[in-house]
């Protein structure tokens, strides 16, 4: 019995399938199992994802946790050129770019900043782990990790307005960085923006268009193609479904500047619903047509307040026409003041 080793339960289904015949399956040897393993893999990169991936390495590799093996796979995506590994069994079922996937859920100052930042520097690393850990006792990573930035291992902390609630977490995570021989710079999206950062930090000089060409268009989203349906006047609806892209993240790089709407752009003319704007204290601001208008005029999407999820956006409140009319809203007793621009 020291001979047999036990994988993981999804390599072991695997080898069954192929072995259905094979009636010892259960007691296949550790380079069998291995040999199984690598060219499954190996094989199904190859002949269902060449356009995508390019196979680099199969391995096994002990969880401390669960005292058993995991078979672990690593690959190169072709789009971004970025290399990273994922246990087996999450393969399965997620085959998106570990880094085109990080890029698509930060702000595009995070995605920006570690996208030239590899350029320049190489050896940096995305969400890198020198021991620290969060209140409940989970891993906390540090978004940019640059090994020889100005003569010294740095790390960069991306914050963003939840940032504003975890100050005293923050600190504590900058003062372990500090103990442990690494300089942390904080950088908020909203005091600087991609470009300033860029040049501040990298000292090179970078247009709005090269953002585009270099990071939105080509690296993490098909904003090409999200330009061309606006072109055609379809909706952020219609556009979202097509381009598998989130309506949030659209509305968002329109509003940046990145996307142009036709001049003659209409708005849809059934179902709308007049909005008012009011001080966080419950003044009358102004009156508009649809929650649409106040998206042109002011670039806030305010449906999580008018659908009764958030009380307050961007420092006002935002209710529905009627609801102002009868009175059926709510002035928070508390609000989270931050981003009020």
């Amino acid at each position: 019995m020291k001979d047999i080793v036990w994988a993981s339960w999804e390599t072991m289904r695997f080898i069954k399938q192929s072995n259905k015949k094979n009636k010892d399956v259960d007691k296949i040897t550790k380079e069998e199992r291995f040999t199984e393993s690598y060219n499954f893999y190996k094989n199904d990169i190859a002949e269902n994802y060449s356009e995508l991936y390019k196979f680099i390495n199969f391995e096994y590799k002990i969880d401390p946790s669960k005292n058993r093996n995991h078979g672990v796979i690593t690959v190169k995506h072709k789009i971004c050129g970025e290399i990273f590994s994922r246990v087996a069994v999450a393969w399965k079922t997620n085959k998106n770019c570990f880094h085109c996937s990080l890029n698509r859920s930060v702000s595009l100052l995070h995605a920006s900043m570690c996208y030239y930042g590899k350029e320049i520097y190489p050896n940096s690393e995305f969400e890198y782990d020198i021991g620290f850990k969060g209140d409940s006792g989970g891993t906390s990573k540090y978004d940019l990790f640059i090994p020889d930035y100005n003569g010294l291992p740095t790390l960069f902390e991306f914050q963003s307005r939840f940032h504003d609630y975890k100050i005293e977490f923050d600190k504590r995570k900058k003062k372990f960085a500090e103990d442990s021989g690494y300089r942390l710079i904080p950088v908020d999206p909203r005091k600087i923006s991609p470009i300033e950062s860029l040049y501040k930090y990298y000292g090179i000089n970078v247009s709005n268009k090269e953002i585009q060409e270099n990071f939105l268009f080509t690296r993490n989203y098909d904003m090409k193609k999200v330009q061309e349906l606006l072109n055609k006047n379809l909706t952020v609806s219609e556009i979202s479904e097509i381009t598998n892209i989130s309506k949030n993240i659209i509305h968002n790089t329109i509003s940046k500047g990145f996307l142009e709407l036709r001049k003659d752009r209409k708005e849809v003319l059934y179902g709308k619903t007049p909005v008012i704007q009011m001080t966080i204290t419950g003044d009358f601001i102004k009156e508009f047509d649809s929650s649409w208008q106040v998206y042109k005029e002011l670039g806030y999407n305010v449906w999580s307040c008018l659908s009764g999820i958030c009380h307050h956006c961007h420092g006002y409140l935002f209710v529905k026409k009627d609801d102002y009319k009868s009175g059926n809203y709510t002035i928070p007793e508390k609000i989270r003041l931050f981003n009020k621009d």
